[in-house]
């Protein structure tokens, strides 16, 4: 059976993507260009390699049973060609990065031009969402959580921590009653919850949420007390802390990065560029990161 690497290239793209358009594009070729190969494939193995099902491409359980196979192929080939190309003067490549949306606007996009100004050609994509990205799906490089990985595969490195206050809409009056908005019960746990539960004891919330943007805009609507990450809710003239300044919670925050892409130059070196920008996280200060990369160019 003659089986070659651009097989196993175009199987996994498919599999990856779950559609012929969308392995085209991570194969930068059409998508009749990706059919044809797929049909050739599936000729000369003498195999159905997919079931096309409502305009999916499933695989079959034969390819399926290789998924984590071709996964550690493809790690291997990225690792290989960044090796490479680290010879080179200028690091290149793509690094995803998944993190929290107020993350990226408050600390990691003000401090782009660091890594652009030492490695203009390292592409990053950032992906913006509260859920951990898997690395065993390979939907991020690096993540930057709260939590722990949820994938034991993960190596984890602590950057520092975030503080989060309570907030109100900066149209109340000091005194003046305000309802709550809070997350579900489920994260309930959580420091910034424990303390909304000390700071307003016993108030039913009126909005739950399993997301901080949506509480924000809630509370920026009904002018609640939100507890917000304070280089969020102090950037944003809508709010006001509603408390002194000691009182607070803090959260850890985590540098996530998959195992076999940890070695990648390019990977490496926007993992150094997070570890310098998120020094002063030590001490919640957002403010001194977007400072600092005001004036590192």
């Amino acid at each position: 059976m003659d089986i070659r690497w651009g097989d196993i290239e175009l199987i996994h793209a498919v599999t990856t993507a779950g559609s012929l358009s969308g392995a085209a594009r991570r194969l930068r070729v059409n998508q009749t260009t990706a059919s044809r190969r797929l049909a050739q494939v599936e000729k000369r193995l003498g195999l159905t390699l997919f079931d096309r099902i409502d305009g999916r491409m499933l695989p079959t359980p034969a390819v399926f049973a290789l998924k984590g196979c071709m996964t550690t192929i493809e790690d291997a080939a990225d690792t290989l060609r960044d090796g490479l190309l680290s010879g080179r003067t200028t690091l290149t490549g793509r690094v995803t990065i998944s993190s929290l949306g107020f993350h990226f606007t408050q600390a990691l996009a003000p401090a782009l031009n660091r890594l652009a100004a030492v490695h203009p050609d390292i592409s990053v994509e950032l992906i913006a969402e509260d859920r951990n990205a898997s690395f065993e799906r390979r939907e991020a490089d690096i993540a930057i959580r709260f939590a722990g990985p949820e994938d034991p595969v993960a190596l984890m490195t602590r950057l520092g921590a975030v503080t989060f206050r309570r907030y109100r809409s900066s149209h109340s009056a000091p005194g003046d009653p305000a309802p709550t908005v809070r997350y579900g019960d489920s994260l309930s746990h959580l420091p910034e919850m424990r303390l909304l539960d000390v700071l307003r004891p016993g108030v039913q919330p009126m909005v739950r949420a399993n997301r901080l943007d949506i509480l924000k805009e809630a509370a920026a609507s009904l002018r609640a007390d939100v507890m917000l990450a304070e280089e969020d809710g102090d950037r944003d003239h809508r709010f006001r802390r509603a408390d002194p300044d000691e009182v607070s919670a803090e959260r850890p925050l985590f540098l996530l990065v998959h195992p076999d892409r940890r070695q990648a130059p390019s990977v490496s070196a926007v993992v150094d560029w997070l570890k310098s920008i998120h020094s002063g996280l030590r001490s919640g200060d957002y403010a001194g990161i977007a400072r600092s990369a005001s004036c590192a160019m």
